[in-house]
Formats: C-alpha cells, structure tokens, sequence
C-alpha cells in the first residue's frame, strides 16, 4: 500500500468518557505525500447523546494547528460497531509527507457534560497502548480511499 494506519488507545478502558485514539499515518511510498490531500477515519458506536467535540494534544509535524477543524459524521452504512466516524485532516498550509515518515496524532474526543461512550463495540477501537496497524481506520487522498477497510 501507498500508506497504512496505526492506532493506541491511550484510554484503553472498555468504558470511558473521552475515547482517546492516538492516530499514525504511515506513507509507505517512495515519493512525499501532501498532507492537505489527506483523510482519515476513526468509526465508532455512539451510545449518549450529544455533539461531539475534539481535543488535540499534539501533532508531531507542526503541532495542533496543521490539523484542520475534525468532521463527527453518521457513517453510512451505520453498522452496530459503527454509526458515526471522527474523520482527520490538514490544513492547505500543512507540510507534505516524506516517503518513509510519519504523522503522530494525539487526541481524544467527547461530549459536553461527558456521558460513557461504550469503546469495546467500536470499529476502531484498539486496547493496545502502543501503536499497532490496523485496518479498521481508513485513508482516503483527495476522497479515495487507500488504505484500511470502510464498516
């Protein structure tokens, strides 16, 4: 693949308030990727109600503001591991990708007044603290998906 995804669950509880899904975009190609052109999607099952709101901790290339504002939307088709997505992206101005690095996404997300988000029935969801490949977060560059399996 041109890139692959890894995930840590920096709450690994099977219950929490605030999923925190620590994200890493891998390019695998021999050529650098601009990030602006870059998506992806962490899917998940949401039990309270609410609008969803995202905390950025850190980002390891350019920090927080490379990041543009994070899209919650109902995945379609909604699955039972899977109603909504959290979906990631950068801003024009975000530097480009060299074959070979990485971007590190630290974050967490939640709901006023924090009511439990259930994370064991999430598509995305991982228990590992350390960053693992999964294929249950997609990419997509300019709207087509390259790596990782939709719900």
């Amino acid at each position: 693949p041109m890139m692959h995804a890894e995930v840590a669950a920096n709450d690994p509880e099977s219950v929490t308030t605030s999923p925190h899904p620590f994200i890493r975009l891998v390019n695998d190609s021999k050529s650098a990727v601009p990030l602006t052109a870059l998506t992806a999607r962490y899917y998940y099952s949401k039990e309270p109600s609410g609008t969803e709101a995202f905390n950025c901790y850190w980002v390891s290339i350019g920090d927080c503001p490379v990041l543009a504002p994070t899209v919650f939307a109902d995945a379609t088709p909604k699955t039972s591991t899977a109603d909504r997505y959290m979906q990631l992206s950068f801003v024009a101005s975000a530097p480009t990708l060299a074959a070979g690095d990485a971007v590190e996404i630290h974050d967490a997300f939640y709901i006023a007044n924090y009511p439990s988000f259930t994370q064991t029935n999430d598509y995305s969801f991982v228990t590992n603290s350390d960053f693992v490949s999964s294929e249950h977060l997609t990419i997509y560059r300019g709207g087509v998906l390259i790596w990782g399996v939709e719900p």
